[in-house]
């Protein structure tokens, strides 16, 4: 993948990175950040790990080292992930929490961060 490629031609984004074996997301607002997190720690990446796009659609890394398109994560999903999330840091909470986009996750998990 050369600089100033996004992972797979139908992402849109903001995004969420969400790696295989871990409820830890990273938050990705543009193709901008994808590329610092390539050039710092591309290394990290492991076949199975998930981009969730700004429409909910997914992108799995296949061991061709490739991203390739996955069933769209469902309505409910994004929260799911969010409270996951949010457990591994040690947040209860969290059931009432509704987030409508990743924006509003990515806002949501930038504020937890801050």
């Amino acid at each position: 993948m050369g600089a100033g490629q996004t992972p797979h031609p139908q992402l849109i984004w903001p995004a969420l990175l969400k790696q295989q074996g871990c409820n830890e997301l990273l938050p990705l607002r543009t193709n901008d950040d994808w590329q610092r997190f390539c050039a710092d720690s591309k290394h990290l990446l492991q076949y199975g790990d998930k981009l969730v796009d700004s429409n909910f659609h997914c992108f799995v890394l296949e061991e061709d080292a490739h991203w390739h398109p996955a069933a769209p994560l469902p309505p409910e999903g994004l929260n799911d992930l969010i409270r996951a999330h949010c457990a591994t840091l040690g947040h209860c909470c969290t059931s009432k929490m509704h987030l409508h986009s990743v924006m509003d996750a990515i806002d949501f998990l930038n504020a937890l961060e801050g």
